[in-house]
């Protein structure tokens, strides 16, 4: 984290000194605020329930026939992908 926000990039691979990560001393902010969005969705899922709440979104999932998965179909259908074993417990 630098004075104003985010870096602009990093390398965990590419060292700078010793043992520690290049990190860029610039700062793009065009991409940073997706990354918070995406970091807010995965702790709480705000971000997916507004976006569903809203009605553009919710008829143009419905023209585009989109359907909504109970759990153990989208675990099933994981498992296919991955062709792995599958055991769905109801």
């Amino acid at each position: 984290m630098g004075k104003y926000s985010l870096y602009d990039a990093y390398n965990y691979k590419t060292k700078a000194q010793g043992n520690q990560p290049w990190i860029a001393k610039s700062y793009l902010g065009i991409d940073k605020g997706l990354v918070l969005l995406m970091f807010e969705n995965y702790s709480s899922h705000l971000i997916w329930r507004l976006l569903h709440q809203n009605i553009c979104v919710q008829k143009g999932l419905k023209t585009l026939e989109f359907a909504q998965l109970r759990r153990f179909e989208i675990i099933f259908t994981i498992f296919l992908a991955k062709k792995l074993p599958c055991v769905v417990i109801q």
